[in-house]
């Protein structure tokens, strides 16, 4: 490890690439949510997104998750055959379901909460006993990716 005095730039982005390479590796496997089945990151998210925001449709789930309905569906069916999620006709509505979890997608739902908190936990701890300033400082840090990644996003697009 790198003692944080005299630090470049060079070594603040070796790191985070360490630290994304960590996070795309452990987001490749599938995981124990508290269920004997293991659960692929798009799929405890799409539980994630339906416990969140019980009895939403497929189109207001496509929205909240920022993705096609198509791609809705084919994780909720997914999730459906798997038990974690029912579907239930909405009266009224043609070709429209409300989702909702089932008792195993309510525990996949509380493990990755607990998962979530403990990380945040972890991270509340370290950033508290930071200066404001610094707390700044990392923020707009932060804020100088995302504003880079937003643009390589862009440009990376097909027209």
């Amino acid at each position: 490890m790198i003692e944080p005095h005299g630090l470049t730039a060079r070594d603040f982005s070796d790191q985070f690439l360490r630290v994304m390479a960590k996070f795309n590796a452990l987001e490749r496997r599938p995981r124990s949510f508290g269920t004997k089945e293991k659960l692929f990151r798009a799929e405890i998210h799409a539980i994630d997104a339906i416990g969140s925001h019980e009895g939403s449709s497929v189109t207001a789930l496509a929205e909240i998750m920022g993705v096609t309905k198509g791609a809705v569906s084919q994780m909720v069916d997914k999730l459906l055959l798997r038990g974690f999620v029912t579907k239930t006709a909405l009266t009224g509505i043609a070709n429209e379901v409300k989702l909702d979890l089932t008792k195993k997608g309510w525990t996949a739902f509380r493990a990755h909460a607990e998962l979530h908190r403990d990380l945040l936990a972890a991270a509340a701890r370290r950033i508290g006993a930071l200066s404001r300033d610094e707390r700044s400082a990392i923020w707009e840090i932060y804020a100088a990716i995302e504003a880079y990644l937003d643009r390589r996003v862009t440009e990376d697009s097909p027209p």
